[in-house]
């Protein structure tokens, strides 16, 4: 319901708050080490607190890159190629589908992370 989103909301803003006085804490200090957010907030505010924020930074990028493959396939599938489906008909067709370049766009992506993203640095330059 509308108390439910109003709620989830809430915890996203108290999670971005909590990262920027955090930055705010840390960048007095100097470069940032690995871990990034995390490692802001745990450093200023507890391992409590960075334990808790980090893992809503975690599924939040984990469901934020499932739905960013989807878009991106369902755009491609729709608009920019059609006719690169595997499977033709109806709604049942484009969710086969979705499945078949999720699986081919996911694999893509974690081979970029498990080769580094320095290597596709190089390669993007």
């Amino acid at each position: 319901g509308i108390l439910q989103s109003f709620f989830i909301v809430l915890m996203c803003c108290s999670c971005t708050l909590l990262t920027a006085i955090s930055m705010s804490a840390i960048a007095t200090n100097g470069v940032v080490p690995a871990g990034g957010s995390y490692f802001m907030i745990s450093r200023s505010l507890g391992p409590e607190f960075g334990g808790a924020v980090g893992l809503c930074f975690y599924l939040g990028t984990t469901f934020a890159a499932a739905m960013y493959i989807l878009g991106a396939i369902e755009i491609l599938l729709k608009y920019i190629v059609p006719q690169a489906a595997v499977f033709h008909g109806g709604e049942s067709a484009l969710l086969n589908n979705m499945r078949v370049y999720g699986t081919i766009f996911l694999s893509l992506m974690a081979l970029v992370v498990f080769v580094g993203v320095k290597y596709v640095n190089k390669f993007a330059s």
